[in-house]
């Protein structure tokens, strides 16, 4: 198994900066990472922003498959939520059969906010059998299409002309 590698740095910023900068050098991105703070204090009663649970759930995940991984001071400092109190991560896959509601829930319950039209990451959208998830680790949206309960087909799209791009 791969190892991890931390690499601690002052704030949010510069931990971002240099997952970015590293993602360049290293043979895969999806090796890279970082561990932002919440932005809100753990217990405070507010929930932080849909893209930092979803980098921090990235960088938590690198922390034990193997990566590099850039953390903040400041994530470094904050308490963190026990494991049974982390949302599960959602994965669908072409073929998968599941209730499409029973999905737009389990996204809900893991922080997405359900909105119209997707535009932004953490947020999730319905339209008959089709379900847009922009994941909130992502960079592009991702359309879900359903026939009854099977996934017939999954995809990333354009936000502004819609098309699908693989």
């Amino acid at each position: 198994p791969r190892r991890a590698l931390v690499v601690l740095v002052e704030d949010d910023e510069a931990a971002r900066e240099l997952a970015e900068a590293a993602s360049w050098y290293l043979p895969s991105a999806d090796h890279v990472g970082f561990l932002p703070s919440r932005g809100v204090a753990y217990g405070s009663g507010l929930e932080p922003a849909a893209h930092l649970v979803g980098e921090r759930a990235r960088g938590r995940d690198l922390l034990l498959t193997g990566g590099l991984v850039a953390v903040s001071a400041e994530a470094l400092a904050e308490r963190v939520p026990p494991p049974d109190a982390r949302p599960q991560p959602v994965t669908v896959r072409r073929g998968d059969e599941l209730d499409r509601d029973d999905l737009v829930e389990a996204l809900v319950i893991s922080g997405y906010e359900r909105v119209d039209a997707v535009d932004d990451r953490g947020q999730v959208a319905v339209r008959g059998d089709i379900v847009d998830v922009f994941p909130s680790t992502g960079t592009s949206p991702v359309r879900i299409e359903l026939f009854g309960d099977d996934v017939e087909r999954v995809s990333t799209y354009s936000l502004f002309t819609q098309r699908s791009l693989e």
